[in-house]
């Protein structure tokens, strides 16, 4: 910007700060709105002096260089003249002293003078296809080492993305073989189960097993969490997401149990999380998801999750996570 522009910015300035200054004899004690609007337009005035300051500062020494450049170069002109002057000056004594020297010379002169102005032409013309051909070479080594680069850049790209891959192939294989066998053991359990209950039907009066059943439900207690904020019941957060998303939590491995939250995140979900739950900061999640690791049950986990972070529980994330979350516990 010009001189002129910073001068009509400050003025500018000037003139809105001496409004506001006006508007005081009318509205009396300053609103916080207006203290900062004038605060902004002090700074602002004084930034745009500080600002022309330089700029002059800038100019004044620009202005200097040029005239020391002119002055140099009117040095240099001058010596250029003195010298040209001398050397005619000797040239024209020499001419004076060698005439007659000079005119039964002058031939062999000239068929020198072209002769070396030949090897210089020679020489300059050797030295340039010299140099093309390093420049030519350089230029081929320089793109061959630019392609060497982007094929060294394209196996390591596809070198991670291979390691990638089948680190997910393993973790989905071996999510599938804990599925198979947890699905295999609660079968086992549910037979002997049901083995134990029909010996014991056979072996207990009828009225008995209707006391033991009613002990148990009686001794049954649904835990509370420790804010109300956003679960307002005994139901937790994650039971009541999963009931009103049976169908999205069945397509998720039929809420398969996992042993950790962190292995059990994907790579996708980690960033999405990440980015949507955590303010994008890795450090934030990564320390969250090992708390809610060590935590000993499900009300434990969520009494963190409402101590530290104020999620919407009908945020689709959200309910990803404390659909993932349900399946720790």
């Amino acid at each position: 910007m010009t001189e002129e522009t910073y001068i009509a910015l400050i003025q500018k300035d000037i003139r809105e700060l001496s409004l506001i200054a006006e508007g005081l004899n009318e509205t009396g004690f300053p609103t916080p709105t207006v203290i900062r609007l004038a605060s902004d337009k002090a700074v602002d005035i004084v930034n745009n002096l500080q600002r022309l300051s330089e700029y002059k500062q800038q100019r004044e020494a620009t202005i200097a260089e040029e005239e020391e450049r002119k002055r140099q170069q009117l040095i240099a002109e001058e010596e250029q003249r003195r010298i040209a002057e001398e050397k005619e000056r000797k040239r024209q004594q020499l001419i004076a002293e060698e005439e007659q020297r000079r005119i039964a010379e002058e031939e062999e002169r000239k068929r020198q003078q072209l002769i070396a102005e030949e090897e210089q032409r020679r020489i300059a013309e050797e030295e340039e296809r010299k140099r093309q051909q390093l420049i030519a070479e350089e230029e081929q080594r320089r793109i061959t080492e630019e392609e060497e680069r982007k094929r060294q850049q394209l196996i390591a790209e596809e070198e991670q993305r291979r390691i990638a891959e089948e680190e997910e192939k393993k973790r989905q294989q071996l999510i599938a073989e804990e599925e198979q066998r947890r699905i295999a053991e609660e079968e086992e359990r549910k037979r002997q189960q049901i083995i134990a209950e029909q010996e014991k039907q056979k072996q207990t009066p009828h009225s008995t097993s209707s006391h033991t059943q009613k002990t148990l439900i009686d001794r049954t207690e649904i835990r509370p969490t420790k804010t109300e904020s956003v679960i307002g019941t005994r139901e937790t957060k994650v039971e009541r997401i999963i009931s009103q998303n049976k169908k999205a939590l069945a397509d998720r491995m039929a809420n398969t149990k996992i042993e950790s939250l962190r292995k059990a995140i994907s790579m996708g979900d980690r960033f999405r999380f990440q980015r949507e739950l955590f303010d994008n900061n890795a450090e934030t999640m990564n320390a969250a998801i090992d708390s809610i690791d060590a935590c000993s049950d499900i009300y434990a986990a969520e009494d963190f999750i409402n101590d530290h972070f104020d999620w919407d529980p009908e945020n689709e994330t959200v309910r990803d996570f404390l659909i993932l979350l349900s399946r720790r516990f």
